[in-house]
């Protein structure tokens, strides 16, 4: 009977061990904010919440509330309009932007005004682009971006990038 009950335990810790996703960067909650139709990877300490983009402009809170805030490639182009990068820069978010095949310049603030208005305006780059930006006022904006070419973000781009930017921000 012993046996049967020490298999039991063992079985369960197996199985607890093997269904965990694992922490992203450490074990401490992280909450994300998602705009649009983006499958991230799963983690034990990750929350993702979907958000609509026009709570980028009307939720005051909104960087209390995530400390990511991943946009989807259909927002792009929403995103870098001047209002989102002012508001990115007011409530001094962290962004990730998935898929950019213009890469980061739509989603600065530019810095003289022959620069394109918007993410159509801009040519498209050889390959799509994640990238992570840290929008501080009056600081100039922090970026760190990644090239990949498959047409699913895979689990380790996320990571990697998340990690390269937060080492070298936190």
């Amino acid at each position: 009977m012993r046996g049967l009950f020490y298999a039991i335990i063992i079985s369960i810790l197996i199985l607890l061990v093997c269904c965990s996703q694992g922490n992203l960067i450490s074990a401490e909650p992280i909450d994300i904010g998602v705009v649009g139709e983006v499958s991230l990877p799963e983690y034990d300490n990750v929350t993702y919440t979907s958000i609509s983009v026009e709570e980028i402009l009307t939720n005051d809170i909104i960087k209390e509330t995530f400390q990511l805030l991943v946009i989807g490639e259909d927002y792009l182009e929403s995103v870098s309009e001047k209002e989102y990068i002012d508001a990115f820069y007011e409530k001094e978010l962290t962004v990730l932007f998935m898929k950019s095949a213009k890469g980061h310049i739509p989603f600065m603030e530019p810095v003289t005004l022959d620069l394109p208005k918007t993410y159509h305006d801009y040519n498209d780059g050889p390959r799509k682009t994640i990238i992570i930006t840290e929008y501080k006022k009056d600081s100039p904006l922090t970026y760190k971006s990644m090239d990949y070419s498959e047409e699913t973000f895979i689990k380790e781009d996320f990571e990697n990038i998340f990690r390269r930017f937060y080492n070298e921000n936190r």
